[in-house]
């Protein structure tokens, strides 16, 4: 699959942005992908494309093949994603309490009610 020289070029850049949001300098990932450091400066810089390493890229920059191919959907990496799930499992969690709170409230009320029922059957 051959990528013209602007291709290369942005596939580059987001394959930097990509090392950058994952907090890793290019001797890490070089290490991570068992290349040399002067490989990743080329993969950042669009001399190569690096399609044998894209998905360990990918992996490692919490984003996806496609986004740095193609810049395809929106760019969030994983722990965005990550935060945004946590966010959301929070204000289930805060719903749920909210909805136990309110069971337990008619819970009680029932039991109220049937004690006072049985207790005008025994005449008491």
């Amino acid at each position: 699959m051959a990528a013209n020289p602007e291709e290369r070029q942005l596939i580059g850049l987001r394959i930097a942005q990509a090392r950058r949001a994952a907090g890793m300098s290019q001797r890490e990932v070089a290490g991570r992908l068992s290349v040399s450091t002067r490989s990743v400066q080329n993969y950042e810089s669009g001399n190569v494309v690096p399609w044998k390493h894209l998905g360990a890229i990918a992996a490692l920059g919490g984003t996806t093949t496609a986004w740095l191919l193609n810049g395809d959907g929106e760019w969030t990496p994983y722990t965005e994603r990550i935060r945004r799930v946590v966010e959301s499992l929070h204000e289930h969690e805060v719903l749920l309490e909210r909805h136990l709170e309110t069971l337990q409230a008619q819970t009680e009320l029932l039991r109220e009610k049937r004690a006072g029922r049985e207790k005008r059957q025994r005449g008491d």
